[in-house]
């Protein structure tokens, strides 16, 4: 994870954490391997919010297109990401806390009135 992450950015990691509580809230996730439930979370999380990650060592993070996201999958408790046509691997996921903030406004919302 880059040192000089902005202040305005979040890893993507922490991201799925928060979800994770958001969504299961005190009780037990389904049984399953953490590191799968965060990889998977971090999908759910790419289908309504931009993930940024850096494709080179050093390099700033840069958005994964929609198009990569279908095509890839995240690994590493969501910390990597591989685009599979390519194989390429992007780290240093990280998404504007922002929309982190509305999209678990959203799950809270849904979580108190299920419909």
């Amino acid at each position: 994870m880059p040192r000089d992450l902005a202040p305005d950015m979040m890893p993507l990691h922490e991201a799925a954490l928060q979800a994770q509580r958001e969504v299961f809230r005190g009780r037990r996730p389904p049984q399953a391997d953490a590191t799968e439930l965060l990889d998977f979370i971090a999908l759910a999380i790419a289908a309504h919010i931009r993930i940024y990650g850096s494709r080179e060592s050093g390099a700033p993070p840069a958005l994964i297109s929609p198009a990569e996201i279908e095509r890839g999958t995240f690994r590493g408790g969501a910390k990597r990401f591989v685009i599979d046509d390519s194989g390429l691997l992007v780290t240093g996921l990280v998404v504007r806390r922002l929309d982190v903030k509305g999209m678990l406004r959203k799950l809270s919302s849904t979580a108190a009135d299920p419909r």
